[in-house]
């Protein structure tokens, strides 16, 4: 599977599962993250689809969140 993600990089959308594998989550913490309205999603027929850009914003404000509890934690 992890070569399924890596050729989803190429891509400008990737499903709710490939976005999932992408991050090393699971599909509901994507989900939660769509209704949460943290990660911007679009309904094309029966898919959700998620900007490949999105999600690395996404990835990233929440590594930098993780990054700056961590060093609060240690103070």
């Amino acid at each position: 599977m992890e070569g399924r993600a890596q050729d989803a990089r190429q891509k400008l959308f990737v499903g709710r599962e490939t976005a999932a594998q992408m991050l090393d989550v699971s599909t509901r913490t994507i989900d939660d993250a769509i209704r949460g309205g943290s990660l911007p999603a679009s309904r094309v027929g029966r898919r959700v689809l998620i900007r490949v850009d999105a999600l690395i914003a996404y990835a990233e404000r929440v590594n930098a969140r993780t990054a700056s509890a961590q060093r609060d934690s240690l103070r």
